[in-house]
């Protein structure tokens, strides 16, 4: 299986499933027990949690050391691999894979496997885009969640207003740079391109080798950008204070985080995203980039995620 290729991504207590959708998809997922359960001791039952990837990966960039991590302290993991990506694939045989997908494709789906599969309010925990599609899964009114957690997100408003403030205080070269990177899928290929705009300089060359092997058979199908930005959640948001209409009515305890290292997003989009939720944004510092969930100082988020749900 691809997943095991190069090195072992995806370690062996973790299970590779499939759900067969309501949607007419077929999704690859993967499920970590709590280790209470996994060694037959007692612990307290915590909230099942739903890991949603962003850009250019799927379900296996939480298998690593986020899924283990948290199912050793008793959370039930669960980490998704969204329409699009080499792992879940449309039911029907004779239906092709999408060249393209809509943002409400992936929240239908979304929505249908909380319904179908974890079956109980779930911690959503969102990196990049995939912060963005935990904006809409609660914006449509059928997932209710135990916390919402947030990791280097694509803000309310998009990548836009982002790649403008780029320009206007880095210049064109990094506004090429994620252009080239993203766009025209050079993170894929390139190994400098891929590290400066998703790892840290001191990241393992070797590791960053065998994701980029993911990166490239999980960027094949691109997000309709145009549809996005029709739907955006910046567009049901309260005109004062920018937070989430539908906060008014779910009062979801929310974590939201992003990285001064980061390449991506930039600070004002993690401070958007904040005001999104209500919330004061929590920002580690220039050792970590975007992918804060596979470089080498990955613990750092997750503790502080610990922290938020031992609270909340």
């Amino acid at each position: 299986m691809l997943i095991r290729a190069a090195m072992t991504l995806v370690p062996d207590r973790i299970d590779v499933r499939t759900a067969r959708l309501d949607t007419g998809l077929t999704m690859t997922y993967y499920y970590a027990e709590p280790a209470a359960e996994r060694e037959g001791t007692q612990q307290e039952k915590r909230a099942p949690i739903v890991f949603i990837h962003g850009t250019f990966h799927a379900g296996w960039c939480w298998a690593t050391f986020f899924m283990p991590f948290f199912a050793s302290r008793g959370y039930p993991c669960y980490a998704i691999s969204l329409r699009g990506t080499s792992e879940s694939q449309p039911t029907h045989p004779s239906e092709p894979p999408p060249r393209s997908v809509k943002v409400d494709e992936h929240v239908r789906d979304g929505v249908c496997f909380l319904e179908s599969v974890v079956k109980q309010p779930a911690v959503l925990i969102g990196h990049s885009f995939g912060g963005l599609y935990v904006m809409k899964l609660m914006e449509s009114e059928r997932v209710t969640a135990r916390a919402c957690v947030t990791l280097c997100s694509v803000p309310p408003s998009g990548n836009g207003q982002m790649i403008m403030r780029f320009f206007r205080n880095r210049g064109i070269g990094i506004v090429v740079q994620i252009t080239l990177g993203i766009l025209f899928k050079r993170a894929a290929r390139d190994i400098d391109t891929c590290r400066s705009l998703f790892f840290a300089e001191d990241d393992d060359l070797s590791a960053i080798e065998a994701y980029m092997t993911r990166f490239k058979a999980d960027s094949e199908c691109s997000l309709d950008v145009r549809d996005l930005n029709a739907r955006l959640p910046s567009l049901k948001v309260c005109p004062d204070t920018k937070r989430a209409l539908w906060m008014e009515r779910a009062r979801v305890p929310a974590l939201v985080i992003g990285a001064v290292g980061d390449q991506i997003v930039d600070e004002m989009g993690v401070v958007e995203t904040a005001a999104y939720f209500g919330v004061e944004p929590v920002m580690f510092d220039a050792s970590l980039p975007h992918d804060v969930m596979l470089s080498k100082r990955w613990e750092l988020v997750a503790r502080g995620v610990h922290g938020f749900l031992n609270v909340h």
